[in-house]
């Protein structure tokens, strides 16, 4: 059947028939809805190229468009390797794969709901394999929407336990859609034992750590008028009210 929009959850899967593809209709987007926990990072990778990332930050059931670190200001962080080390990105693109972590101030992700939206009209495939490497180490993202078998040890990093390393896989795995790993040429002799993030900390949790889950959230129009449903394509001003009394007031496009 033919979809407007196709929503994945957490590590669901939405199976398409072999050898099949599957594009939503015209206008149509994927949406995937994943759980975080905070101050931790994640392996993450699309198919597709990512046009926004939006929170229910208050539980609301109002989704709110949240922006990756710019150096400046941001909700989260988004890194991408890039041959020596870990850069600052602020998008996401199809069949590139990055390491993401949300700030304390966003508390346990795992009652909130927040979704990753495609461009318009993204081809969905259920089978692909990894990209040709051009670099010696390259993130990738899964290809497809389906799980990714990996026999191949001794070129795979994968994110280990405590989350500040890529290292090499040990065993056989699967790389399960949406989720990013390391590739390494397999002509490249010998190799890294591992691959540090880098976990520095950033301005972003200096100005919020401490500050409590958000107990409020208050839209105004440009005009200083509130409203009580932000419309898409405007700006507002977002006034968040933490647990500790902290307020914070920013300036953001839906």
């Amino acid at each position: 059947g033919a979809y407007n929009d196709i929503v994945f959850q957490g590590d669901a899967q939405f199976v398409i028939p072999a050898g099949e593809t599957l594009i939503p209709r015209a206008g149509g987007v994927v949406k995937v809805e994943k759980e975080f926990t905070a101050r931790q990072w994640y392996p993450i990778g699309f198919p597709f190229n990512i046009a926004s990332v939006t929170l229910d930050v208050d539980n609301s059931g109002t989704q709110t468009a949240i922006e990756a670190w710019n150096g400046t200001d941001g909700d989260f962080w988004l890194k991408r390797y890039e041959g020596t080390a870990f850069g600052y990105k602020t998008t996401m693109n199809a069949g590139e794969g990055y390491v993401i972590k949300f700030p304390n101030a966003y508390g346990n992700l795992t009652n909130k709901t927040l979704t990753f939206t495609s461009s318009a009209n993204p081809v969905l495939k259920n089978t692909g394999a990894l990209p040709t490497l051009t670099d010696n180490y390259t993130m990738v993202a899964n290809p497809s929407v389906a799980n990714v078998n990996l026999t191949n040890p001794d070129i795979y990093y994968l994110l280990n336990s405590t989350r500040t390393n890529f290292e090499l896989m040990t065993a056989n795995t699967t790389l399960k859609p949406f989720e990013a790993l390391i590739v390494k040429k397999e002509e490249v002799q010998g190799g890294l034992r591992a691959i540090s993030i880098e976990d520095a900390v950033t301005g972003l949790d200096d100005i919020r750590s401490g500050w409590g889950e958000v107990i409020s959230i208050h839209y105004y129009n440009l005009q200083g008028v509130e409203v009580q449903q932000p419309m898409k394509g405007n700006v507002y001003i977002v006034k968040k009210l933490y647990e500790s009394q902290q307020t914070e007031v920013t300036k953001v496009r839906f």
